[in-house]
């Protein structure tokens, strides 16, 4: 073989290995880009997780008092990245000046102790927010032990104390309802009743001190008069978590039965369902009623009387009539002939207290108010229409202004004034009875009321009495004037 010849195979020799060489290089640099990649996902994943978790990683070289923060770091502390500086004077000056001394110490006793470092504080950022933060960091140290540096991760924690600090609160005031409220409270397991708590109410009620109840089921200390009770309690709370107004009788620890109105909920507390009950003690209240029930019944029998005294032939009977109701169907029994001539219906004296059947129309845009006065004017015996609408109102008395022997108005009310109302009904029959009713109003007083026709002005607000007082006044009054004439 020639020179030429053995210098070609050598060159080729060298460019083939020249050749592999480069191919490694190319599958090193795909390599090296992957991980690149990788790094670049890893870092928008860890960067991601920080936001997520209200955290951010943080170091400090003591050497060269230098930091760094993570993005995390800076959408805690309310800072742009080019803003940052790696100081720790510009560290401290978003510490709250409170926790300052606190946040030293804890530094320097992890330090001194070679300990890691925990401290809660709080910090003030640039727009004024207060924040609570707890950071934890590992101590980096040199080859002689010496700490150089710290490494650590800070965490937002203040939505955590505001629900904590809500917590404690709502717990304080739990207790203080539970520990103070005169009603009966007591918290029971639902699966057997027995109690693991009851408040100073169920003591005075049921006579039962804390030590006679507690890890004892309502059933062994025979708390329930009737233990089905306890059943439709309780298959109330497995079946919608609650229960209201459930009535029982218990026993007291005396053996005197009373009758309370219970109220329910299932709670969740150390894994166990818990009953949180409530009981409102009515028994002198159900007494009561049915004192009043037997009192209504004794009155029917005395209407009865009335009824053969008049000679009529019927009486409407209810099981629940009250007193009221009795007097009025007691003066529809009333012949004609029996009644007043100059009044325009009947009237009864019982107890003392006289019921009439005058025909009203009352007027007041508040719903409440018409209702309630219509209640109180009916309850006396009178007929009356009530009108929240003071020009349904006056079209009411337009279709038949015969069909009223009094109209009692509020003053202010949209689309027509109580003033302006009288004076149309007024126009309609002349020498119409008229009540005023009204607060303060600068547009009207007596002396401008009296001026346009109204025969009574009442400032409110009007009790019982004082209504009934003065529609008797005015009425009479009325009565009075038209008798004069005869």
């Amino acid at each position: 073989m020639s020179d030429d010849d053995k210098n070609k195979q050598e060159t080729i020799g060298e460019l083939l290995a020249l050749r592999r060489r480069v191919e490694e290089l190319e599958q090193m640099e795909d390599k090296f880009k992957g991980v690149e990649k990788g790094l670049q996902k890893g870092h928008r994943l860890y960067a991601r997780a920080e936001k997520l978790g209200n955290f951010g990683h943080w170091g400090r070289n003591f050497l060269k008092d230098k930091a760094f923060w993570s993005e995390g770091m800076y959408d805690i502390f309310g800072v742009k990245p080019e803003d940052f500086q790696s100081t720790l004077e510009y560290f401290l000056k978003f510490v709250h000046p409170s926790d300052k001394k606190h946040l030293r110490s804890s530094i320097e006793s992890s330090l001194s102790n070679r300990e890691p470092l925990e401290v809660e504080y709080r910090i003030i950022r640039p727009d004024g927010e207060k924040r609570t933060v707890f950071s934890t960091a590992e101590i980096q140290v040199d080859p002689s032990g010496q700490p150089v540096g710290l490494f650590g991760i800070c965490q937002d924690i203040t939505e955590r104390k505001r629900i904590e600090r809500a917590l404690r609160e709502s717990e304080e005031k739990f207790r203080l309802a539970f520990r103070t409220t005169p009603d009966p409270i007591s918290l029971s397991r639902l699966s057997d009743g027995m109690y693991i708590d009851i408040n100073e109410g169920f003591t005075e009620v049921l006579g039962y001190t804390r030590e006679d109840v507690i890890g004892k089921t309502s059933l062994e200390l025979n708390i329930w008069s009737d233990p089905k009770d306890r059943e439709r309690l309780v298959a109330a709370l497995r079946s919608e978590g609650f229960a209201e107004n459930l009535e029982a009788k218990f026993r007291r620890l005396d053996g005197e039965i009373r009758i309370g109105l219970m109220s329910a909920r299932v709670l969740s507390m150390n894994q166990n369902n818990v009953i949180l009950s409530v009981t409102r003690d009515i028994t002198e209240s159900k007494r009561e009623e049915e004192a009043l029930r037997q009192r209504t019944h004794d009155l029917g029998q005395r209407v009865k009387e009335l009824n053969c005294l008049y000679g009529t032939s019927r009486l409407v009977e209810k099981g629940d009539i009250s007193q009221e109701e009795i007097m009025i169907e007691t003066l529809k029994l009333i012949s004609p002939s029996m009644q007043y001539p100059e009044n325009t219906g009947a009237r009864i004296t019982f107890e003392g207290r006289e019921y009439k059947t005058e025909r009203i129309l009352f007027v007041d845009d508040e719903e409440a108010i018409a209702k309630l006065g219509g209640l109180v004017l009916e309850s006396y015996g009178y007929q009356v229409s009530v009108e929240t609408n003071p020009t349904r109102a006056l079209e009411l008395f337009c279709s038949n202004p015969a069909a009223f022997d009094l109209v009692i108005t509020d003053m202010t009310m949209p689309s027509m004034t109580g003033d302006k109302l009288i004076q149309e009904i007024l126009k309609i029959r002349a020498g119409m009875p008229t009540i005023l009713c009204t607060g303060f109003s600068e547009r009207i007083d007596e002396e401008r009321a009296k001026s346009i026709g109204v025969e009574a002005y009442a400032l409110k607000p009007l009790d019982r009495k004082s209504l009934i007082t003065i529609v008797r006044q005015v009425l009479d009054k009325r009565k009075s004037t038209q008798m004069a004439k005869r």
